[in-house]
């Protein structure tokens, strides 16, 4: 097993890991990378060279893989991997574009949330295109007691269709997804497993908070999320093709940042890993 060297990121948010070629990593190597995510709530890996194969495997390692919505923008053959890129073959966008802009966490709209999410990038533009980080235990810490007293009870309603029809207007929810994607309620605040409460939430497919109008539940959404956002709580990261960047989804918020895309390709993969329990 290869030595692995842990240095904490700019702003304290997580770390970077080096000493460890993914493709060819061990059992042991893996678990310890396990091990250092469990208690960081973002990990750098950077100079990956992964097939889509040995992705899987890895992103296995951190838990049970979760198969995409929108299997149209997936690896054929693995509907876990999502592709995100600009690039086109045969006249046909590859992947999904100009997602995850906006701040949010992941699939907050699924039943079950999801424990992590992984980027994995293999073609990125030379500026822009990065993704900026924001820890929601950390900003739980800093709020006024009185907020906290009011959050705690809270239920925010999440619906895929909204998410779909208000983010993607032209595109047609197919009735596999109405029927796979219910609304769903997830508590505003959430506790680890060693309880530290953070703020679990995402402004894109809350449809609204149980006991207020939709309209007020969005509008106190985003007032939040400007607190938990702050420049300095904010981690940006600037991607190198061969990143790999894990991340605990429910401790964090994220949002992708605009590329000259008429000028640039690029294209990341990206795994779900499903929350235990």
């Amino acid at each position: 097993m290869s030595a692995l060297t842990v240095t904490p990121i700019a702003g304290g948010t997580g770390v970077e890991i080096t000493g460890v070629d993914l493709a060819r990593s061990s059992d042991a190597e893996r678990a310890a990378i396990r091990d250092v995510y469990d208690r960081n709530p973002i990990v750098v890996l950077r100079d990956q060279a992964l097939s889509v194969e040995d992705y899987v495997t890895f992103g296995e390692a951190l838990g049970e893989l979760v198969p995409h919505t929108r299997l149209e923008y997936t690896v054929p053959g693995h509907p876990e991997v999502y592709v995100l890129s600009n690039k086109k073959q045969d006249g046909k966008m590859i992947g999904v574009h100009l997602d995850g802009l906006g701040w949010h966490s992941d699939g907050t709209y699924l039943a079950r949330p999801l424990a992590a999410t992984t980027l994995y990038a293999l073609d990125v533009p030379p500026v822009g295109g990065d993704t900026l980080f924001a820890d929601t235990c950390r900003a739980y810490d800093n709020l006024p007691e009185t907020t906290k007293a009011r959050i705690e009870d809270m239920v925010v309603v999440y619906d895929f269709i909204f998410y779909m029809q208000t983010r993607f207007p032209d595109y047609v929810v197919t009735e596999r997804q109405r029927a796979e994607n219910p609304e769903v309620r997830h508590r505003l605040v959430r506790r680890d497993a060693a309880g530290r409460p953070g703020l679990y939430m995402s402004n894109g497919s809350a449809r609204g908070i149980d006991g207020m109008s939709d309209e007020e539940g969005r509008a106190f959404l985003r007032e939040l999320t400007d607190f938990v956002t702050r420049p300095e709580q904010v981690y940006r990261h600037q991607w190198r093709a061969g990143d790999l960047v894990i991340w605990n989804n429910l401790q964090t918020m994220h949002s992708a940042t605009m590329y000259d895309d008429q000028r640039y390709e690029r294209l990341l993969h990206r795994l779900w890993v499903k929350a235990e329990g």
